[in-house]
């Protein structure tokens, strides 16, 4: 139950602001003599006034589940020409100029911000579930750079970046789903690694207690011995075998239900070697243990997509966004790292981006998925085989989204693990055959199987109007 109690408060919460001006200035004298106004140059001066604001907060919702935002501003406050260091007369105008960058918390230079989330899955809590365990997380990272200001009115706008990526991870513990069996886990301790390291040799003990017996009565023997097997007899005064029936309660006592009347019944157990068994219950129990070569599995699933937009026309308030016509920009998915292929466009036709002939950086996205399935082995005890399998993919698209057509170029990669044993050893060929592959045969008549497979995909669509189609025949007609 301790799992699933909910916090009402967060677990920690920091806020930290910092101001850092630094002023340094510089004046020259002119040896020369051809200055005019008595023999000092211009002033130059440097001066950097930065607001720097970081918040933190972490939040565990339950034992499971846990929250975390961090973000950080840095913002310049913007001072006139003229300051303090210059001349005391300007002390009045430059503190009103910057006390009134200050309230509109400065002009935002970059913005970071940082989410996470994960969540333990519950599945072990489940009955019988116990020997899987899973967890989930996301992650989200989204910055803002301001672009440097060129002289002019030119606006080249500034850089959003944005990425999104959450992770599956899976653990199989088939050992602890076996040993639910009370047999398979017998097999399991008989057959492992500490089932003949330091253990002392067996040492057979035995038990005997006189008992008088009534029909019926329940009788129950606390033997000691500490074992399950052992051989069990009873005779009666005379020395004659007595038949009872018996029923194992546990490592250290039994129970009788007697048939009939006895008097002076002396009873004997005498412990045996739980691991000595017959030939045929040993093969048994061997295949039993083949059968259970699978110990573990885990795997370990990734994806994540992330947008860079150069041009971005606005500055990030509240969690990296501004107010446009009563519109959140660039809006929550986007800085949370929910971005697809219809984002930039979306963002576009907003008129949140520059588009003139100034911005040549074009937009990007990328696509990362990443499978990695792990499995441990022990066909016989002392054998071990680990399999490792992998598949890995990327997508990135670059796309001049400041013409009017958005030309996109793609690029990408695949890889995958494979088995190859049912044609490592095949041969190559030799140069009296000119070394024909059978292997090499086969890629070669598989090119058309797949060139047959992406042609099906585009019949029944038009090529695109667009770009140098369109003084192209072939722009707007049926593919062909």
């Amino acid at each position: 139950i301790k799992d699933f109690n909910f916090n009402y408060l967060p677990t920690s919460l920091n806020m930290s602001s910092n101001m850092d001006r630094q002023y340094s200035q510089i004046k020259l004298r002119d040896l020369s003599g051809t200055s005019t106004n008595g023999g000092s140059l211009d002033l130059n001066s440097s001066r950097d006034f930065m607001w720097n604001r970081q918040f933190n907060i972490k939040w565990d919702l339950t034992k499971s589940i846990s929250l975390g935002l961090q973000t950080a501003m840095n913002a310049s406050i913007i001072e006139p020409y003229n300051t303090p260091e210059i001349g005391k007369q300007y002390y009045e105008s430059w503190r009103d100029s910057v006390w009134s960058n200050i309230k509109k918390l400065g002009v935002p230079y970059s913005y970071q911000q940082v989410f996470n989330a994960s969540w333990r899955l519950p599945i072990d809590k489940l009955p019988m579930m116990d020997w899987i365990t899973s967890s989930a997380s996301y992650n989200s990272n989204y910055s803002w750079n301001r672009t440097a200001a060129i002289e002019g009115s030119t606006n080249l706008g500034n850089i959003a970046t944005s990425m999104g990526a959450w992770q599956l991870d899976g653990q199989f513990n088939f050992e602890n789903l076996y040993n639910k069996s009370k047999y398979l886990k017998d097999i399991n301790r008989r057959f492992g690694p500490q089932s003949s390291l330091g253990k002392p040799k067996f040492q057979s003990r035995t038990f005997t207690q006189n008992v008088n017996l009534e029909k019926n009565k329940l009788i129950t023997i606390n033997h000691r011995l500490g074992s399950e097997k052992f051989k069990f007899t009873a005779v009666d005064r005379a020395g004659k075998p007595v038949l009872l029936n018996y029923k194992i309660k546990n490592a250290t006592t039994i129970e009788i239900t007697p048939a009939q009347k006895a008097d002076s019944v002396l009873l004997t157990l005498v412990s045996q070697d739980p691991n000595v068994q017959s030939q045929a219950q040993s093969s048994i129990d061997f295949a039993v243990r083949a059968l259970m070569m699978v110990r573990k599995v885990s795997f370990t699933y990734r994806e994540s997509n992330s947008m860079v937009l150069p041009g971005f026309k606005y500055q990030p308030n509240f969690l990296g966004q501004q107010s446009v016509n009563g519109v959140l920009s660039p809006g929550y998915g986007f800085v949370f790292g929910f971005t697809d292929v219809n984002t930039i466009k979306s963002i576009k036709d907003k008129d949140w981006l520059v588009t003139n002939d100034s911005v040549v950086t074009p937009a990007t996205s990328a696509y990362t998925s990443d499978l990695d399935i792990k499995a441990s082995l022990e066909p016989i005890p002392g054998l071990k085989i680990d399999l490792n399998a992998k598949r890995y993919q990327t997508r990135n698209t670059s796309i001049q989204y400041m013409f009017p057509d958005m030309p996109e170029t793609y690029t990408g990669s695949y890889n995958i693990s494979l088995v190859a044993l049912s044609t490592a050893f095949k041969s190559m060929g030799t140069a009296q055959n000119n070394y024909k592959s059978e292997l090499f045969d086969k890629f070669l008549a598989y090119r058309q199987i797949i060139a047959d497979k992406l042609n099906s995909k585009l019949i029944g669509t038009h090529y695109p109007n667009a770009g140098f189609l369109k003084t192209n025949r072939l722009g707007d007609t049926s593919y062909n």
